[in-house]
């Protein structure tokens, strides 16, 4: 019968350690506690790469003030549109909207404003 050479101690350690380290990712792999720390890590990933703004930079969101202000959401294209006037005279560069313009509206002529706004504006439209 052949002996093999005991396993050297500090052998033994690493093994331990490789086997702990498997362990507790098969834990987190199957544990609800694997989003929270992917959140954790996505934040902290984000967190590394954002950049400073630069005050040239505004969003206008649509939010419960803004809601009760202007009145039922979805607004009117004719809304859109003097929203383009604002900015536009404000030398705005850019604009995005996160919003879906679907078809025609039920106003006709809101479309026709808007359409111009969007024409007549000297700056660039992400829709």
């Amino acid at each position: 019968m052949i002996d093999s050479p005991p396993i050297r101690h500090t052998q033994w350690r690493d093994y331990q350690l490789h086997l702990i380290i498997l362990g507790l990712g098969l834990v987190l792999l199957f544990s609800p506690a694997k989003t929270t720390v992917e959140q954790l890590i996505y934040d902290l990933v984000l967190n590394t790469q954002i950049k400073q703004s630069n005050n040239h930079v505004a969003v206008i969101t649509i939010d419960d003030k803004s809601i009760n202000q202007i009145g039922q959401w979805p607004w009117g294209r004719d809304t859109h549109a003097d929203l383009l006037s604002i900015l536009a005279s404000s030398n705005t560069k850019a604009i995005g909207f996160d919003v879906i313009f679907s078809g025609a509206s039920r106003y006709p002529q809101d479309d026709e404003l808007f359409s111009a706004q969007l024409k007549n504006q000297k700056m660039w439209f992400l829709l």
